[in-house]
């Protein structure tokens, strides 16, 4: 399961580099791998797609998105990009403070 999600991500280069040698972006695909290992039905992310460029961006919504699928698994993700949030999500939860719903639906 290891090997297969830092082949998704493309980390298999940096498996062995200390994680103070890698970028941001690096460090969120780490931290995602690390969420993506673990076999749990609910998966909670919190801005997976911050530090990454556009291409890696739509390419973790895709990914999470075909999870959320293919596996049967409740992905929760924070998300301040409305625009991942409105092409990825079944459904929106907007916040218009803190712990305060304004709307709830689909995109």
């Amino acid at each position: 399961m290891v090997h297969r999600v830092m082949r998704l991500l493309d980390l298999e280069e940096f498996a062995m580099r200390p994680f103070n040698q890698l970028s941001a972006g690096q460090h969120q695909k780490v931290a995602l791998a690390r969420g993506l290992v673990q076999e749990t039905p609910v998966i909670v992310l919190d801005e997976p797609t911050s530090n990454l460029d556009v291409r890696h961006q739509v390419y973790i919504a895709e990914l999470l998105r075909g999870i959320a699928i293919r596996q049967d698994k409740q992905i929760v993700m924070i998300s301040h990009d409305l625009n991942i949030a409105a092409r990825y999500a079944h459904r929106i939860v907007m916040m218009s403070e803190p712990s305060v719903i304004y709307k709830t639906g689909k995109p």
